[in-house]
C-alpha cells in the first residue's frame, strides 16, 4: 500500500482502495467518515488544524481503472439527464439520438440535485482524489458550471474526465471538471480523448466533442487532444496502438493563427522523430473544423 502523507493520501494497490486518513480510519473500524473525524480527533490522534492545512493541498488522482474515476464518472452520468436544449444542439452537430445516449452527455445538474447526486455517490465511492469533487464543511460537492458534460475516454473506453462544454461562450467554451484549490479538491489533467478506436485510420483532433462527431461521421477513428498544445502521452498511446501514420486534422485557422500553426509543426516535428509519419489535412476553409466540414459534405 502506498502512503502518501504529505497529501493526506493512500493507495492499495492489491484491493485498489484509496483516500485520506479519514477514510481509511472509517474503512478498518466500520464507521462513517463523519464520525471517522470526530474519533480521531478528539482523540488526538491526528489534530483537526493538521486536516484542515492538509485539505489545501491538492490530492493525488486516483487510478483510472476499477474502481477509480471511470466508476465514479459513469455513476455520475447515470445519475444525470440530457436537456432538450443540448440535445437539439448535439443533433445540430450531426449526431442521432442513439450516439448522444451512447457518449453519456449529460446535463450539469443545478445546486440541489447536484448535493443528492454527490451524497449518492459518497455513499457508494471514495471520492479523494477524483477530479471535480472537494469537500466544505466535511460535506462532499461537486464543482459546477452550467453547461453539458463530455466523457473523456481512454483506448479501453474507460471515462478519464469530464469536460463541459458551456453555455456561456464569451469567454471560453470548454473547461475541465475540476477541483482544485479547494478542500480535498483534485486538479483534472488533459487526457487524450479516443474516439472509434476500430477505425481504419487514425486523424488527430481537438477536443473530444469534435472528434466524437467527426469519427461518427466518417467511421474512422479520431484522437481528441484538449489543445494544440496538448500532447504529453499521444506518442506513447500511438505506439501502443501500433500506428506508424496518422492523419493532422487540426481547425483550418491554422493557416492564419501563428500560435496554433506553431503548435501544428511542434506536433509534426514530435511525431517524426520518433517515427511517425503524420500528413496535414486541409479542407475549404468555410468550414473551420474537421467536423463541420463532414457535416456539410457528406451524403
Amino acid at each position: 500500500m502506498r502512503i502518501n502523507t504529505a497529501k493526506n493520501v493512500y493507495y492499495c494497490h492489491r484491493c485498489n482502495e484509496s483516500g485520506n486518513s479519514i477514510t481509511l480510519y472509517a474503512k478498518l473500524t466500520g464507521t462513517d467518515n463523519k464520525t471517522a473525524y470526530r474519533e480521531l480527533t478528539d482523540g488526538n490522534i491526528i489534530s483537526s488544524a493538521a486536516i484542515t492545512r492538509k485539505r489545501i493541498t491538492d490530492i493525488e488522482r486516483v487510478p483510472l481503472h476499477l474502481p477509480g474515476r471511470h466508476a465514479v464518472y459513469l455513476g455520475l452520468l447515470q445519475s444525470l439527464e440530457l436537456s432538450e436544449k443540448h440535445r437539439i444542439s448535439l443533433v445540430n452537430r450531426g449526431l442521432d439520438d442513439a450516439v448522444i445516449e451512447r457518449n453519456l452527455y449529460r446535463t450539469v445538474p443545478g445546486v440541489a440535485a447536484a448535493s443528492r447526486i454527490t451524497k449518492e455517490l459518497a455513499e457508494h465511492f471514495a471520492l479523494t482524489g477524483v477530479p471535480g469533487f472537494y469537500t466544505k464543511n466535511d460535506i462532499w460537492r461537486m464543482a459546477l458550471h452550467k453547461g453539458f458534460f463530455i466523457p473523456v475516454r481512454s483506448i479501453e473506453g474507460l471515462i478519464q474526465g469530464l469536460q463541459v462544454r458551456l453555455d456561456d461562450e464569451k469567454r471560453r467554451k470548454y473547461r475541465w471538471f475540476s477541483s482544485n484549490n479547494r478542500e480535498n479538491g483534485t486538479p483534472a489533467h488533459s487526457w487524450i480523448h479516443m474516439a472509434n478506436s476500430g477505425g481504419n485510420s487514425v486523424f488527430i483532433t481537438e477536443g473530444a466533442l469534435k472528434a466524437n462527431v467527426a469519427a461518427h461521421l466518417s467511421g474512422d477513428c479520431f484522437i481528441g487532444l484538449s489543445g494544440a498544445n496538448c500532447i504529453n502521452g499521444l506518442v506513447p498511446l500511438l505506439h501502443d496502438m501500433g500506428i506508424t501514420k496518422v492523419y493532422e486534422a487540426f481547425d483550418m485557422d491554422k493557416n492564419a493563427n501563428n500560435n496554433v500553426a506553431a503548435s501544428v509543426s511542434k506536433l509534426h516535428r514530435r511525431l517524426a522523430e520518433t517515427g511517425i509519419d503524420c500528413i496535414p489535412c486541409t479542407w475549404d476553409a468555410t468550414y473551420n473544423g474537421i467536423d463541420d466540414f463532414l457535416l456539410n459534405n457528406i451524403g
